[in-house]
């Protein structure tokens, strides 16, 4: 009787555990679509909700209250543009539970969310990144880009403004070999009552240029010198001054960087790249080409070659075009300046070819014409002398080509 009585018990449990099973099915939503055009709702909408989608059926408009709790009906473009969404109504107050969107018509253009993008011009002889919602106005003295103005708020139209003005500064050298700072010497012929300029020097850009920091309320201004030129670096605030304006200026100038020039009749592509390291070196739009000091036939090689000059020095030599180069105080005392020269940013470890120019006198090798060459296990080195002056330009072996072409060219200039 027992056995029967827990027969019995166990069929009506799995029975009663059926129906359970059977009404948890039944109470699932069952989830169905709508296509509308999707509006947020306003304080005055007296229903439920946070969303409304206009759906046309058969001619006549209704609009179905919506709100979700998983996806962002506001986001991703979805509002004032054809929509279809994924869900269930709620009987209790007769919205309709959203679970899925997805854009079926762009009515209105979609805005992307604006990417930081590169910039360059070869007329300045500069390089940064902007955003590219930014307009970018280029004229002959200057390079204006203005933010966009927030349609909600109605921030915005702040200005970042790039001028180069000519100053033909010839640094002078001390007895120690130290040169004047030609920036400083800017600021005190421009702005006498600045009275300690150098305590306003910050490094910006790739480079860590020295830049003299100016401000004047909300408006920030930095000076930048380059050989014959200074940059003034302007962030200007419109009277809707957005303060985050400031902050992707902050991001531009740590991109800004110096870079070739374009040359006369050739390409953007074909433009100089220089990496300008010191302060007294740029390309040079040379129409002319550089005659050669030294009575040797310089290599032909299957490359270009672009001109750089140092205006302390008085001379100027060429070098490969799509090579960068850097000057920097000299590391021996017979040393008045060194140059490095290599196919990638130059950094202390990975200079492919150096030119020194020396106070010593040149040692014996062979003669090439009037430059003096010394091999000495895989390093190669052609002395030449120009205007009185000796120089040393040094490297590997397998671009013997190369330094021959670079000392071979290098010319006195008139000061």
């Amino acid at each position: 009787m027992r056995k029967l009585v827990l027969v019995l018990g166990i069929v009506f449990s799995v029975l009663l555990s059926g129906c359970v099973i059977q009404d948890a099915f039944k109470d699932e939503p069952e989830l169905t679509s709508l296509t509308g055009i999707l509006f947020e709702q306003t304080i005055t909408d007296d229903v439920s909700g946070t969303h409304l989608l206009t759906v046309t059926d058969a001619g006549e408009q209704t609009e179905m209250p919506l709100r979700s709790l998983s996806v962002n009906l506001s986001g991703q473009n979805y509002l004032e543009n054809r929509v279809q969404v994924i869900g269930f109504m709620n009987e209790d107050d007769g919205v309709f539970e959203v679970t899925g969107i997805s854009v079926v018509e762009a009515l209105h253009e979609i805005v992307k969310d604006p990417e930081f993008i590169g910039y360059k011009n070869t007329d300045f002889g500069i390089q940064l990144e902007y955003y590219n919602n930014w307009d970018v106005n280029e004229s002959d003295d200057s390079i204006v880009f203005t933010a966009p103005v927030d349609d909600d708020t109605e921030l915005g139209g702040d200005e970042v403004v790039i001028s180069q003005i000519p100053f033909m500064y010839q640094p002078t050298i001390s007895e120690d070999g130290e040169e004047d700072n030609p920036l400083l010497v800017y600021m005190s012929e421009n702005f006498p009552e600045v009275n300690d300029p150098d305590s306003l020097i910050h490094k910006i850009g790739l480079a860590s240029l020295d830049a003299v920091e100016m401000e004047d309320g909300m408006d920030i201004v930095y000076y930048v010198y380059r050989s014959g030129f200074v940059y003034e670096i302007s962030f200007v605030a419109s009277e809707n001054h957005d303060h985050d304006n400031m902050k992707l200026f902050a991001e531009m100038l740590a991109e800004f960087k110096f870079t070739g020039f374009t040359v006369e009749g050739e390409t953007e592509d074909d433009a100089v790249l220089d990496e300008e390291g010191g302060e007294d070196e740029e390309s040079t739009d040379i129409e002319e080409p550089v005659e050669e000091a030294n009575d040797v036939v310089l290599p032909v090689l299957d490359m270009k070659f672009a001109t750089f000059e140092s205006l302390p020095l008085l001379f100027a030599g060429e070098y490969p075009a799509s090579w960068y180069y850097a000057g920097s105080s000299g590391s021996s005392a017979d040393i008045l300046r060194h140059y490095g020269f290599s196919d990638e940013s130059v950094e202390d470890d990975n200079e492919l070819i150096s030119l020194d120019v020396i106070t010593s006198d040149i040692p014996s090798g062979s003669k090439l014409g009037n430059l003096t060459v010394v091999e000495s296990g895989n390093t190669y080195t052609a002395y030449a002398t120009v205007n009185e002056r000796n120089y040393r330009v040094e490297g590997d072996k397998e671009y013997k080509d190369i330094i021959l072409h670079i000392a071979g060219s290098i010319i006195a200039i008139e000061d």
